[in-house]
């Protein structure tokens, strides 16, 4: 703080060409915004075809089973006793 009470980075301006960038990307991101929102406009979104029969268990069991393995490896101690 200055003896005025005021602080000094507020005194302090960006760049003419930061300010100008920062306008175009901020420009740029809203029409990018209304783009995607005008293209989402044209209906509802079609649902994904599931079949009833999807069963989720095997790929749980396959998560399992890796996460075991990591698990395992990283508790195994390292052989390297007669170094320390």
């Amino acid at each position: 703080m200055n003896g005025d009470g005021s602080n000094f980075h507020h005194r302090l301006r960006y760049p003419d060409t930061m300010r100008s960038f920062s306008c175009c990307c901020r420009t740029v991101f809203l029409l990018a915004l209304a783009l995607a929102s005008s293209a989402n406009a044209d209906g509802p979104v079609p649902e994904p075809p599931v079949s009833e029969g999807t069963n989720p268990i095997p790929g749980f069991a396959i998560i399992a089973v890796l996460a075991v393995i990591v698990i395992g490896v990283s508790l195994m101690p390292s052989k390297r006793g007669h170094q320390e």
